[in-house]
């Protein structure tokens, strides 16, 4: 699964696709789907469509009061033209369309809980991510439930640096202190699992109904005498 990841991650983002690029692609998108050509588009907008078009391949970026003019002339909210914010709701709906364009992401609706997935295909990548972010919280969180302060501390750092180093952090082997701290925090919630199991039984034989009165010892056998099935304890 290594090498299978390894070979479909590029070695870095594709320096072609800025974000003026973006800005023109979807400019160009939304001016086609109103059926405006360059210079109707530009008439409305009160620029030439000369400039339209170096705004649409991103040959320059239109600063925010010319965006909020285009987005106006084309009849959509400027948030639909320049890349996502994701500091606001209204900002993170508009990455959500993004992802449903580019990466087929779906909505479901489950016992009334609204769900998303990539189905598969061209979008299975992401899934295979989104796994793999999964699995990653869920270690983090078995691992934070048994950790002193100061170990939260210290995991809380290792999962932003699983996050910040992504995606090298899915196809590179966990380092071998890693996988050792792991194993020591596996350990301790182990032994308190057992301890709280042990704890439970004692707990279970104290409070028996059948054990004799004033019987301080937490282990005793139960042992079944004569035939009317009564019972003493040793």
């Amino acid at each position: 699964m290594v090498n299978e990841l390894s070979q479909n991650i590029p070695d870095q983002i594709d320096d072609d696709d800025d974000a003026p690029i973006r800005v023109g692609r979807r400019i160009r998108k939304i001016r086609e789907a109103r059926n405006l050509t360059l210079s109707q588009a530009a008439e409305r907008i009160g620029t030439s469509a000369e400039m339209l078009q170096r705004y649409e391949t991103g040959q320059r970026k239109p600063k925010k009061g010319r965006l909020e003019e285009i987005a106006s002339a084309l009849g959509v909210s400027s948030m639909a033209l320049s890349d996502p914010v994701l500091s606001n709701c209204y900002g993170a709906m508009y990455a959500l369309f993004e992802l449903e364009e580019k990466y087929n992401l779906t909505l479901y609706k489950e016992n009334g809980e609204i769900y998303m997935m990539f189905p598969g295909g061209v979008s299975q990548t992401m899934n295979v991510f989104l796994n793999k972010w999964y699995e990653m919280k869920i270690r983090h969180k078995a691992q934070l439930d048994v950790a002193s302060e100061e170990e939260k501390d210290i995991l809380k750092k290792v999962y932003y640096d699983w996050e910040w180093s992504f995606p090298n952090s899915i196809i590179q082997k966990p380092a071998r202190s890693d996988i050792e701290k792991e194993i020591e925090v596996l350990e301790k919630r182990l032994k308190e699992l057992k301890d709280a199991l042990r704890n439970d039984d004692t707990d279970n034989d104290v409070n028996d109904p059948n054990r004799p009165n004033g019987s301080n010892n937490s282990s005793y056998v139960r042992v079944a005498v004569g035939r009317d099935g009564s019972t003493s304890y040793i």
